[in-house]
């Protein structure tokens, strides 16, 4: 009788296996193509919100001080480099030298500006630093810095925007003050891009 019980229970035979991973196997080619394709509009979306969110807190401090976050010490005259980034040492962008961005390390950082308020702007007064502006500056969804062509915020006749270089890391969108007028609304190649002005 015992045996016989044995005998009953069955497992799965090989073909019934192979048709399961057959249906497993199918599944996953057709749902991971959708997948991917949230997983990159929900980076795209992300890098959009961080662009606006840099530029709003930017306009903000302008609102505050009368002043762009461009000044290494509130008494120095002239602009820093024309990148910003959320570090000092922005010479990973790709492309960035060749498109009209400076990447040299003395660029300030928007942290220092708009998080810690290491210039030191006065915090008592009619025009002082009400910061942080923001809470934290990381990196873009696809592990690149943010940028901000700051040198042109207070100079009138030329767009500022803050970037992010996209998937590619590359910064496509040409930096030239040249080719900056203030009709300037595309970006170039997959960078994303919100205007400050």
């Amino acid at each position: 009788m015992r045996m016989m019980r044995l005998r009953n229970k069955k497992g799965f035979t090989l073909i019934e296996m192979v048709v399961i991973l057959a249906v497993i196997g199918i599944l996953a080619a057709v749902l991971t193509p959708m997948l991917i394709s949230y997983i990159d509009d929900a980076r795209q979306r992300r890098a959009e919100s961080d662009v606006r969110t840099i530029g709003a807190a930017i306009l903000a401090f302008n609102k505050d001080l009368r002043k762009w976050p461009i000044w290494k010490s509130t008494t120095a005259s002239d602009p820093v480099d024309v990148l910003y980034s959320d570090a000092a040492d922005a010479a990973e962008a790709e492309g960035a030298a060749a498109k009209g961005f400076d990447t040299s390390s003395n660029a300030d950082t928007l942290e220092n500006q708009l998080i810690t308020n290491a210039p030191d702007y006065s915090t008592s007064g009619k025009r002082k630093w009400r910061g942080p502006y923001l809470e934290s500056i990381d990196a873009d969804p696809w592990g690149h810095r943010y940028y901000v062509n700051a040198k042109y915020l207070h100079q009138s006749g030329y767009a500022a925007f803050v970037l992010s270089a996209g998937p590619n890391g590359k910064i496509e969108t040409d930096g030239d003050p040249a080719n900056l007028p203030t009709t300037f609304n595309g970006a170039g190649g997959d960078d994303i891009i919100y205007r400050i002005k």
